[in-house]
């Protein structure tokens, strides 16, 4: 660091500029950087990650010492820092590709060294992508909802699997009624034959056994729609429980922000007050 000698007279004053306080960064040639990555891959190989505590201050260590002895003089924590601007300028890259933020849909493209420091990494714990900050913002609200959403949804499935096993357990039914007219059991039924003899001869009485008939169907389906109108019932009041819940969170949400505008009010008062006050008395002083 160099010193500014200035000589006022009997006094002498020495500058330092601020440019000149800070500390020279090392440069790493590619050649360095290659053989530092190759001596942390040969330990990971041999004797994995390790988290002792004093086990990274040996191993950079011995880092400095393997990379004397190819010609490059570093530090042990020349060393460290290298390793970690180098994992962390891979994993932003990477996070920025994920993630999009500073690209617009850009493949990620590897870089010198990529493949090396993903192989390291795998002996690291997994670093997580970071999360962008709007991410959070409203994580809580949005948790509810969903969660609602989501009771909503298994609610509604629940109503449409019954109506399904309603219309199937009537249809069955339908179709064991007509099995059980036209099971044959050796026998002849002189009851229904004499029926169908008495309605050829009769045309009143075969329309007024049609209109049994019609009436027997109509009053099944009318039970279906009854059994299906009333789920359908139950799942108009979920979905009403639902909005009210999304109203009243509105209307709580409504009231926080006039409460606070309420507070924004009493404060500025008390500030113009404050400063009212701060005004007579300067004027009462000058006075």
């Amino acid at each position: 660091m160099d010193l500014k000698e200035v000589d006022f007279g009997s006094h002498e004053v020495i500058y330092v500029t601020r440019a000149e306080e800070r500390p020279t960064v090392a440069e790493w040639p590619n050649a360095a950087i290659e053989e530092l990555l190759k001596f942390l891959k040969k330990h990971y190989r041999s004797e994995g990650n390790n988290s002792k505590f004093g086990y990274k201050r040996i191993l950079y260590e011995n880092c400095s010492r393997a990379l004397r002895q190819k010609g490059f003089i570093y530090a042990s924590a020349q060393c460290e820092n290298k390793w970690k601007s180098l994992k962390r300028r891979y994993l932003t890259c990477l996070n920025r590709s994920r993630t999009g933020k500073g690209r617009k849909k850009i493949p990620y493209k590897k870089q010198l060294f990529d493949d090396e420091i993903e192989y390291l990494l795998k002996f690291e714990k997994q670093p997580q992508i970071k999360k962008e900050p709007g991410d959070t913002k409203h994580k809580i609200k949005f948790d509810e909802d969903m969660d609602q959403a989501d009771e909503f949804e298994e609610n509604n499935k629940k109503y449409m699997a019954n109506d399904k096993k309603l219309v199937q357990k009537k249809l069955r039914g339908s179709d064991d009624e007509d099995k059980k007219d036209f099971v044959f059991t050796g026998k002849v039924d002189l009851s229904q034959q004499k029926k169908k003899e008495a309605c050829a001869e009769n045309p009143k009485a075969n329309n007024l056994h049609l209109i049994g008939d019609l009436t027997k169907a109509m009053i099944s389906n009318v039970e279906v729609n009854t059994d299906i109108l009333k789920s359908h019932g139950a799942f108009c009041e979920q979905l009403l429980v639902c909005l009210d819940s999304f109203d009243r969170k509105a209307e709580v949400k409504i009231g926080v922000e006039q409460k606070m505008l309420e507070q924004k009010k009493i404060q500025n008062t008390l500030l113009a007050r404050i400063v009212q006050k701060l005004g007579n008395s300067t004027s009462k002083g000058n006075v």
